[in-house]
């Protein structure tokens, strides 16, 4: 059977009275005007001339006079008439940018569908205010002004913008497309060189699109010619397809048209159809690539005449990795998302480098940690040669303690052989930018651009090559776009950060793969199939949710109005979706309809309403149709278990341990090799700490040395005294103050109100208040009040064990005297459990993990009693209080001797002992440092990737 441009281009040649050149056929799509090409080629006689064929865009433009400006130059001129205006209308700039896409958009959809603008934006204004009105009478606040004001500016804007196209060379679509439909003298065709235009392939035409069409069949030079068929076209006894809204609208509104070329193969027709169940998105990818290699093995699948359908964009790389290598050539011809593509992180990290510029007399300085992210980026991961020194540079600059750095340091550092590296020739151009010249930083970036380009020869993976190759291409035309635009409209970017600019602009970018146009497997999105036919059809994604997509068409006009005018909503995007579903089953006799079986947020588990269709609806139709299903599952291969992360005892770890000694062991680092040894061995004797950015915004990990640093200051005037409940209810008055202090003491930073910053100094105000409230209601219940004794004051003695002497070091946050006893006082901001403080064996604290709280508190005691021998007289008690528990108070530590006499020389004893025992592991040679058992201790731990844990 013939494909449909085939009969087109049968129809074209047959068609009297006119010569094919005399003819212009406008088809939907660039690919279908290839194929007709094709078509006509291969029937016409030699020296025919072909008729012109165009895609409706560029009919538009060729009887207009005006191309269709791109949608970068559209946004400028709207972001222009927006600033002219701002000032009367208040809006913030950043916003506006942010919704200039679905404004852009609106004016599209009210000229496609020719709607009154003065009456559609009068009406939304007043439905607006209707919803924020007050039934109390009370006034709009501030922001609901504000909001307000942007609908009463919608009309303006239209105008505005309109009249700034109206004179140019250029316009919008809908704008071009609705002049051209309100011109019903048809001037704009009479003087063109083609007599007749023929309609192809069409299904959601516009009102602006029917009246040019209607108005030129009237005239007697156009016909329309349909892809149709009668299953979605005609009521059968499952009332209408959806797939058939808008032709039946048409034939409603437009009696006198003849519906011509209705097939029946979906009714009449044999078809064989797979339904495909697969666990996750990849697994889909899989399966079709599995899929693919059996058919085309078998020689029932030819790659020519074969399409692959992503409803899911977001498959397409998956697919690309799966597709055998026996069919052969491939043609894409869906774009990527640029967002998708690894030179939109790159360029992304570019531009936080060009935000973070200042320079100085001689140099310009970017934020280290800005530097750090784009040599990090993955980009740089599949180099051969040049990987290495990109991460020697990431190295250095993790090794600056300063938030800011200047390149030059780096460039001068270089030898002469490494002077043509990759990183050496961005750093020169980075080097050379200028902060407040937006023209100069587009082109250093794509000078960057340009040199990762040169140097992609050296790629490891020839696929991920042409990937970021293609990437890299459109990087370059967006800002050679975005340049242009740049100085056309210099007086704007006062007004626009240049980030933000590229980042808004790109979300609507897509990279085009390379491929054979006409050759080997089409891979596609559902919308590149219009007017195509194809033998084998593989649909993947076929989810609800995804096909179709549930998503409105957004924007500032609201669903009502928008039936209310006649514009497109959701119905009507879904009508759209199912009619180009539906029209690509038509031709095919092999479909294979997969989907994802896995339930989540994005649509996966749930079949395709399509599917339920095909099953429930046109099964019991066409008892001609094969429809099988199933659910393929692929191997899954178990990782090989990773190999356990150990380290011995060698004589130079030995001789760093013996150093250990001498300087002391902490409280900390016993915990740390109670639960992992490796980890202490990496941290406390290798030295390995977590990199900390110094330009990196501060979070909640530095809490709990803020409340510390500020509690100390509070107590401060009551060391060697008891405390007074009423003057440290006054010093507590001066609680922003000293919460400001210790943030910068530990930060290194000033401490600003907003961001996390504002955050952790508010946790750390409200922590440090309930505490002294519950400390003063505590005095209070009590009657007695502490003296204190200490205030972070360093302890430390020496244990004589049988590898030598060993030092102990710790700094109990406070330790005080009260009601006859000495209380040593550890304050924790994170999570506390009684039983953490509960020790039943002595050994429990050095082979129990979850009793590291209890270790530490029992080191502070054992410091305390060795440099206070002389007061074995007095209870000493270890307690903790935990910040997120304060309704508890404090809790203490219940030692196994604490049931006998108070014996402080026995308490003193089993410390001693057990402290030993501890050590003398630390320095077993037969006791490596192995990884810790209890993989739960590897959760925020630093070091988990490095024990692939």
């Amino acid at each position: 059977m013939n494909s449909f441009l085939q009969r087109v281009a049968q129809h074209i040649l047959n068609q009297t009275p006119y010569l094919p050149h005399e003819k212009m056929i406008v088809l939907p799509n660039k690919r279908a005007c290839m194929f007709l090409r094709i078509y006509l080629t291969d029937i016409m006689k030699p020296g025919q001339w072909l008729p012109a064929i165009l895609t409706i865009e560029e009919a538009i433009e060729l009887w207009s006079g005006r191309i269709i400006a791109d949608r970068l130059a559209l946004k400028f001129l709207l972001i222009e008439v927006f600033i002219e205006k701002q000032n009367m209308f208040g809006q913030n700039i950043k916003a506006f940018i942010a919704k200039a896409d679905e404004l852009l958009n609106d004016f599209e959809d009210v000229d496609q569908q020719m709607a009154d603008p003065k009456e559609l934006f009068q009406y939304l204004t007043e439905a607006k205010a209707v919803e924020l009105w007050h039934p109390d009478g009370s006034p709009l606040t501030e922001a609901e002004q504000r909001y307000l004001e942007l609908y009463q500016s919608l009309l303006e804007y239209y105008t505005l913008f309109k009249n700034k196209l109206s004179g140019g060379i250029s316009g919008y679509k809908g704008m071009l497309a609705r002049s051209l439909a309100e011109d019903e003298e048809l001037s704009w065709f009479h003087g063109k060189p083609f007599r007749f235009c023929i309609f192809a392939g069409f299904n959601a035409l516009t009102r602006a699109e029917q009246s040019i069409f209607t108005n030129l069949s009237r005239a007697g030079h156009a016909s329309l010619l349909w892809d149709l068929d009668t299953y979605y076209m005609e009521p059968n006894r499952f009332q209408s397809s959806q797939a058939g809204l808008f032709l039946r609208k048409f034939k409603d509104l437009h009696p006198d048209f003849t519906t011509n070329w209705v097939g029946n193969s979906l009714l009449g027709q044999g078809k064989n159809i797979e339904i495909i169940g697969t666990p996750g998105n990849v697994s889909q990818a899989k399966a079709l690539g599995q899929l693919l290699l059996e058919k085309y093995q078998k020689g029932t699948l030819v790659p020519d005449r074969t399409a692959v359908v992503l409803a899911d964009e977001n498959l397409l790389i998956p697919i690309l990795n799966s597709i055998p290598a026996e069919l052969g050539s491939y043609n894409i011809t869906m774009g990527l998302p640029f967002k998708q593509n690894p030179a939109y992180a790159l360029i992304n990290h570019l531009f936080e480098l060009v935000s973070s510029i200042h320079t100085s007399t001689h140099s310009v300085y970017f934020s280290t940690r800005a530097l750090s992210d784009f040599f990090s980026s993955t980009i740089f991961t599949g180099f051969k040669n040049q990987s290495k020194p990109i991460s020697e540079i990431s190295i250095q600059l993790k090794s600056c303690t300063s938030g800011a750095v200047s390149l030059s340091q780096f460039v001068n550092k270089q030898s002469d052989s490494d002077s043509m590296s990759l990183g050496t020739q961005i750093m020169s151009v980075l080097d050379q930018m200028v902060a407040d010249q937006k023209s100069t930083q587009l082109g250093s970036v794509s000078k960057v651009l340009n040199i990762i380009g040169d140097h992609l020869e050296d790629y490891k993976n020839e696929a991920a090559k042409q990937l970021i190759y293609a990437g890299l291409i459109t990087a370059e035309r967006l800002l050679n776009r975005i340049g242009m635009l740049v100085t056309q409209f210099e007086h704007l970017m006062d007004e626009i950060s240049l980030p933000q600019l590229v980042r808004s602009l790109s979300a609507s970018q897509s990279v085009n793969l390379r491929g054979e146009p006409v050759k080997g497997l089409q891979i596609m999105g559902l919308l590149e199939t219009r007017s195509l036919d194809f033998d084998h059809v593989f649909v993947l994604s076929a989810n609800e949710g995804i096909l179709p997509s549930t998503d409105g068409p957004g924007g500032f006009i609201s669903y009502d109005i928008r039936m209310t005018y006649g514009l497109h909503g959701p119905r009507e995007q879904q009508a759209v979706t199912a009619y180009h579903f539906f029209r690509l089953l038509q031709s095919p006799g092999n479909i294979y309809l997969m989907y994802n079986t896995e339930p989540n947020f994005l649509g996966g588990g749930e079949k395709s309403r399509y599917i339920l269709q095909i099953t429930k609806e046109l099964a019991s139709l066409n008892p001609l149709l094969n429809i099988t299903e199933k659910l393929m599952g692929m191997a899954v291969v178990p990782p090989l278990p990773a190999a356990p992360v150990t380290v011995d005892k060698t004589s130079e770890i030995l001789a760093l341990l013996k150093q250990k000694a001498q300087t002391g062991f902490s409280p900390t680092s016993l915990s740390n090799y109670v639960v992992c040894p490796l980890k202490f061995f990496l941290t406390d004797i290798a030295s390995i700490r977590e990199y900390k950015d110094p330009g990196a915004d501060t979070g909640m990990e530095v809490l709990g040395n803020i409340v510390h640093e500020a509690l100390r200051d509070i107590y401060q005037p009551f060391l060697h005294k008891a405390v007074d409940p009423l003057m440290l209810q006054n010093t507590s008055n001066e609680l922003d103050h000293h919460v400001s202090q210790s943030y910068e003491r530990v930060t290194g930073h000033t401490a600003v109100n907003t961001g996390k910053t504002a955050l952790v100094l508010e946790v750390a105000r409200q922590y440090i208040k309930q505490f002294i409230n519950s400390e003063i209601s505590s005095f209070a219940e009590t009657g007695h009040c502490p003296v204190l004794i200490s205030l972070e004051e360093e302890l430390s003695a020496n244990l004589n064990t049988s590898v030598g002497e060993v030092r102990l070091k710790g700094t109990p946050d406070r330790i005080e005297k009260i009601a006859g006893e000495v209380h040593i006082v550890d304050y924790k901001t994170g999570k506390l459990e009684k039983n953490e403080l509960t020790i039943r064996e002595w050994t429990d604290l050095i082979d129990n993990n979850k009793m590291t709280k209890s270790l530490q508190l029992s080191v502070y005691v054992l410091l305390f009693l060795k440099n206070n021998e002389s007061n074995t007289d007095a209870t000493v008690r270890g307690k903790i209080m935990g910040f997120r528990s304060l309704q508890k108070g404090y809790q203490f530590a219940d030692f196994p001797d604490s049931q006998q006499d108070n014996n402080i020389r026995s308490l003193l004893v089993n410390i001693e002992q057990t402290l030993i025992e501890l050590i003398e592991r630390i320095f077993d040679l037969n006791q490596p440092f192995l990884q810790t058992n209890d993989t739960t201790n590897c959760r925020y731990c630093h070091f988990k990737t490095m024990c692939n844990r």
